[in-house]
């Protein structure tokens, strides 16, 4: 770790001031409301419009806010109501997937204790005295940005240009020094009740604003304010993904947690709730990350034992960061399967009894708000804190950084491909390989974007004047030229997956200056210098280790010309999500015992267009033992993934495809949180 140039800036405290100098693990609270609050999330096949006109008619002063890209209802309703008036009226009751009074995101128990209450005392001359300005030290003490710049390096690389991030969190002091035209306040938004600013009154949005700044310092951050001083409500963090999705924002941080209960019902609505709103922003293309947490603990072990998830870290489709301090996991941080990455975080380091702020980040503050340090040459605006919720800001601002590189060095370069060289450039920090406390390892920008040519265009071997290779980690093209006439000539291509899984409805990209006058196996057309050539319908699947081919006759610009190689292929598949208005699920019993049942899942197309190599997804109290017409392409306790066997992977418009499968349970389970899932060109 980089740090030898900050040791004559060590002091110690005794942690009587240290009310500024807070733990980053954001979560929240808030007070009961004098009106009764209710939330129902709708099957997703239910008709929201519909469900809204029957609960009207239960109580015309009943108010509702509809969030329908995830068919979720939070009801508002007065206490002369009786809530199951609502809930057990059958039209109503059998579109509910799991209903409940979403919880408050409770706050974290206090690292701080009244044992180490006393003053502060510097041992820094530089802190001490008055000759730097608050920008000149928030630079200088900014470690953490040297640790994943590699010493700034990657900053003459890229800077987040063109990445627009969503912060999710308590505000922002959009007016701070570090963060001048930074923040794009006309499309923020809050939604804490009575306050309509973007002010950041809690402190915790400027800290994770100021370090997304730091390191992504040309990303374009919008606040969407959540949280107040004191408190804020889980519907708000709900509300505010969906947003930060519909307004187009690249990348979102959820620099916040709370540990829910599974076996609690009105715990269980907010997790399912989470799931599928985050599913929502995966399935469009916009990367989550979000902090392990900070109590030291196995999320595993937890989960295990309590069936407690910290959310939203352990949902799958977030990018869970824990924290580092020098190289090594910090003392706080969470552990467990769902860690992807690891960032620096600080420490809470003690050195004959008092604490070590330079094992601390130092971190932007609201200007507004007394920092309480003023005495020891700290300037308002600035403070120190360490935790998780610092980490994933750090990681978002390096994905912000890796993914404006690739948009513009690289045409098709998408969201999971800055996935990918973030985890090549990763530093492993613990076993070798992705593990429990470090993930894919600690995050270094430079050395992500240093690496995307052979990671992302891979290598081209030239075997002869007729042959040439392709190979990428997803992908090997092996083109040859069979035939030469005139101006024209033929070419067989060959691709095959060097993945682990299926690549579906495989469509790749050929820089050509030539072209195609003739095709067969495959489809193509002219995207600008890129020719792109699609499966033909019936192989439009790659297997594991699998191959299919095409040929193509191709035409010179002249017949005195050579034959054009290709300068790069690329794999351009992109995943998306199939609006819940254009297909339905029909979920039948058809045999039960007393430990297990069967059961049948139907799709029907209800669109107007073809849905192609369909996956979907949900999650399913019962255990899938047997699956036939489909496949179980992952599981992870109550998640499932099911893929179509092949046989039936189009369902084109009106028609419908069933899959069924044994399983163990009551048989009064019911599929939830479903997502149905296809390629698009």
């Amino acid at each position: 770790m980089k740090k030898s140039r900050y040791r004559n800036l060590l002091f110690f405290i005794f942690l009587a001031f240290l009310g500024p100098v807070f733990f980053c693990s954001f979560s929240v609270t808030a007070e009961a409301s004098k009106e009764q609050t209710f939330d129902i999330l709708l099957k997703e096949d239910s008709d929201i419009e519909q469900v809204c006109e029957d609960i009207l008619e239960k109580d015309e002063k009943i108010k509702i806010q509809k969030y329908e890209d995830i068919n979720l209802l939070h009801i508002i309703y007065p206490e002369t109501l009786q809530l199951e008036d609502i809930i057990q009226d059958k039209c109503i009751g059998d579109e509910i997937a799991v209903a409940g009074e979403m919880p408050k995101l409770e706050e974290p128990e206090p690292v701080m204790d009244e044992s180490m209450l006393s003053g502060i005392t510097p041992e820094s001359e530089e802190l001490s005295g008055e000759r730097d300005s608050g920008d000149d030290l928030f630079d200088r003490l900014a470690w953490h940005v040297d640790e994943v710049t590699d010493d700034r390096k990657s900053m003459k690389l890229s800077t987040g240009k063109g990445v627009r991030v969503a912060l999710i969190d308590s505000g922002v002091d959009a007016d701070h020094p570090a963060l001048a035209g930074k923040i794009n306040t006309a499309a923020g938004k809050s939604y804490v009740e009575g306050d309509d600013s973007l002010k950041d009154f809690n402190t915790h949005g400027t800290a994770t604003a100021g370090i997304i700044a730091q390191i992504a310092p040309d990303a374009v951050i919008t606040p969407y304010k959540v949280m107040g001083a004191k408190d804020g409500e889980s519907i708000w963090t709900i509300a505010a993904i969906l947003d930060a999705v519909k307004d187009g924002n690249d990348v979102i941080n959820l620099s916040l947690g709370t540990y829910k209960c599974m076996d609690v019902d009105d715990e269980r609505i907010i997790t399912n709730t989470f799931k599928r709103a985050i599913k929502y922003a995966e399935n469009n293309n916009v990367a989550i990350f979000a902090s392990s947490g900070n109590k030291g603990m196995d999320l595993d072990e937890n989960y295990a034992a309590n069936k407690v998830l910290h959310l939203p870290g352990e949902i799958r489709g977030v990018n869970t960061i824990a924290a580092t301090w020098n190289g090594s996991e910090a003392s706080y941080s969470n552990y467990g399967s769902c860690v992807d990455f690891c960032a620096p975080g600080g420490e809470l380091v003690y050195l004959d009894g008092l604490v070590d702020l330079s094992a601390f980040i130092y971190i932007a503050y609201p200007t507004y708000i007394d920092n309480g340090l003023e005495a020891i040459g700290i300037p308002q605006g600035y403070s120190f804190s360490y935790g998780t919720s610092l980490s994933s800001a750090v990681a978002t601002a390096c994905y912000a950084d890796i993914y404006s590189y690739g948009k513009e060095k690289y045409p098709y370069f998408q969201e999971d491909d800055a996935i990918e060289l973030m985890s090549a450039g990763s530093t492993d920090l613990g076993d070798e390989g992705k593990d429990k406390h470090y993930g894919s390892g600690e995050i270094d920008i430079y050395r992500a974007i240093s690496g995307s040519e052979p990671i992302y265009e891979g290598e081209v071997i030239k075997e002869n004047e007729k042959t040439q290779t392709y190979r990428t980690g997803k992908l090997t093209t092996d083109y040859a030229v069979a035939e030469e006439y005139g101006d024209k000539y033929h070419v067989n291509v060959t691709l095959t997956n060097n993945t682990s899984a299926t690549i579906h409805k495989w469509e790749i990209a050929l820089n050509c200056e030539d072209e195609i006058e003739k095709i067969w196996d495959a489809k193509a057309r002219r995207d600008d210098e890129y020719i792109i050539v699609s499966s033909a319908g019936y192989n439009q699947d790659i297997a594991a280790g699998g191959s299919v081919s095409f040929g193509f006759i191709a035409v010179k610009a002249s017949s005195e010309d050579e034959v054009k190689f290709p300068s790069e292929v690329i794999l351009t598949n992109r995943k998306y999500m199939i609006g819940p208005e254009d297909y339905e699920i029909d979920y039948k019993i058809s045999s039960q015992w007393d430990e297990g049942f069967i059961a049948n899942v139907t799709i029907t197309n209800i669109s107007d267009r073809e849905i192609s190599d369909w996956k979907m997804e949900f999650t399913y109290d019962a255990t899938i033992e047997n699956i036939w017409n489909a496949s179980v392409q992952d599981k992870d306790d109550e998640f499932y993934s099911i893929l179509n066997d092949g046989s039936n992977q189009n369902i084109a418009s009106g028609e419908s495809v069933t899959f069924g499968f044994a399983a163990a349970g009551s048989g009064e389970e019911q599929i939830e949180n479903i997502s149905l899932i296809s390629i698009t060109k």
